[in-house]
């Protein structure tokens, strides 16, 4: 049998007092004695809940929220109570070995999704700023750009992705920030409804 050259290089971690010549405990990689560090208080891997969508998914999960708006399961400020294990539900019978849960999966995705659409929907407000319909890419003037990110840095991530889902957004999310878009003075909806004016 071939000796190999480094193991020559590599110190003994046995006890020399130790009769089963067993490896004691006590030693670090590099041959030193104390405990050994580096995994003290931290979580093992694989044992998070961070969970990567498939695109199936998401889009389940996007016809699931349409569902619940035309059910009435939207308010003023987002869903109603139970709307999680409503999606949860959806969810598993379109895929039943699933492990998407409410909590954390669905609820984060939901927070993603909303967060997303607000920054989209603040730089598409902007004048020189437009989406895409084709490629669904934020389309705007170098120097609109330049201002918005000294403005806010966090849009340096809009510029190059592609936003399929933002239409889709304006409908499950769309009255959720106080603007001025999509009000209807109650007068203006009364003379409407019932004089037909």
């Amino acid at each position: 049998m071939t000796v190999d050259p480094i193991e020559d290089e590599v110190p003994d971690l046995t006890d020399e007092g130790n009769d089963a010549g067993e490896p004691v405990d006590d030693y670090n990689m590099d041959g030193t004695s104390g405990t050994p560090r580096g995994n003290r208080g931290r979580k093992r891997a694989g044992t998070t809940s961070r969970r990567v969508w498939t695109y199936a998914e998401e889009c389940e999960l996007m016809n699931a929220l349409n569902d619940l708006v035309v059910k009435g399961y939207k308010c003023d400020n987002g869903f109603r109570s139970g709307y999680l294990l409503l999606l949860e539900n959806a969810l598993v019978n379109k895929f039943p070995l699933c492990d998407l849960k409410a909590k954390p999966h669905i609820n984060s995705k939901m927070h993603v999704w909303k967060r997303q659409y607000v920054c989209l929907k603040n730089m598409l407000g902007i004048s020189g700023v437009g989406l895409n319909s084709t490629t669904y890419h934020v389309d705007a003037l170098p120097e609109v750009w330049e201002a918005q990110i000294k403005a806010d840095p966090h849009l340096k991530c809009v510029r190059f992705k592609s936003w399929p889902y933002y239409s889709q957004w304006m409908e499950i999310f769309g009255k959720d920030r106080a603007t001025s878009e999509n009000v209807v003075d109650p007068l203006d909806l009364f003379n409407e409804l019932i004089v037909g004016e």
